[in-house]
């Protein structure tokens, strides 16, 4: 998905995606990987990079367990996680097993911050809390996901659409997904009208499908606050319903934040007040921002 905007590449562009947190991996050795990364030949455009999070029913999460017989470590583990792209749970590990430990939160935190640093320096955007691009090449694909009533098609059990904003998840097990698979088909053989995915949506965009005007905008918000772009306050007071008082409640909700210069506001040329996470910083702790926010929106509910 490293295709970007802009021209084309004389050959080709692509896109390589890295994981941090990995057991065993040291922060010298991330910083071989990136370094390895972007001189390879020909040179990506685009990097995508995650941080590894562990869950349970997975090889992973056998291998290293939740630590249920320490609480007050669990609680300093959950502190600790605060600093990081991703929650993860408090992770211990089977000394028997002889696998090799995961890098400390704070080691995790480190390893974000020195491949914004980085990567930055070698001429990537670091355009989206995980994505870097070098001029140009951002990643059409992921893009549209962050655009406000963005539409895509996504077919395949658990696959959710979005049409004008509007999104439709499938059913997540087989059982289900086969028995709404066979509903559309009678829905459409039967001549009623299209699948209940493309159901025409009304003057007032929605469809019966769609959520209620929060959860919308709470959608906006967490995928705009993970950009370089942020989210255009002005937007939210001018288009969204009840635009004032949630306004108030998302600027309420950063603070903090703000405070710290985890966040900041910014002025653009046409008058709209952008709402921004701070990089690396901010983003590392959107989580705990974006939550806060979001305990300010409930409080209007």
């Amino acid at each position: 998905n490293g295709r970007g905007d802009g021209e084309a590449h004389n050959s080709f562009s692509y896109s390589v995606d890295l994981i941090s947190g990995l057991p065993g991996l040291s922060l010298a050795k991330w910083a071989e990987t990136l370094e390895t990364a972007v001189n390879l030949h020909p040179k990506p455009d685009h990097l995508s990079l995650y941080d590894l999070q562990v869950e349970e029913g997975t090889v992973f999460g056998k291998w290293y367990g939740i630590n249920e017989d320490d609480d007050d470590n669990a609680d300093d583990e959950k502190r600790g996680a605060l600093a990081r792209t991703r929650s993860v749970p408090s992770l211990s590990i089977d000394s028997a097993k002889n696998m090799p430990s995961l890098p400390s939160p704070d080691e995790c935190a480190y390893m974000y911050r020195y491949a914004s640093g980085y990567l930055r320096s070698k001429g990537f955007e670091h355009y989206e809390i995980s994505s870097y691009a070098r001029a140009g090449k951002r990643s059409i694909h992921n893009q549209i996901y962050w655009e406000i009533g963005s539409t895509w098609y996504a077919i395949g059990l658990c696959a959710t659409s979005s049409i004008s904003g509007n999104r439709f998840a499938r059913p997540r097990t087989m059982a289900d997904y086969i028995d709404w698979v066979g509903q559309q088909e009678e829905i459409v053989d039967a001549g009623r009208g299209s699948p209940s995915w493309l159901v025409a949506i009304d003057n007032n965009g929605r469809d019966d499908d769609e959520r209620d005007d929060s959860d919308l905008f709470k959608d906006v918000l967490l995928t705009k606050l993970r950009t370089n772009e942020g989210l255009d306050v002005t937007w939210v007071r001018r288009d969204v319903v009840d635009g004032e008082a949630k306004a108030e409640a998302l600027l309420r909700g950063t603070e903090l934040a703000l405070d710290m210069d985890l966040a900041k506001r910014d002025i653009s040329d046409d008058g709209h007040d952008f709402l921004r996470l701070q990089d690396p910083d901010g983003f590392l702790f959107s989580n705990s921002i974006i939550s806060q926010i979001f305990v300010e929106l409930d409080k209007l509910e």
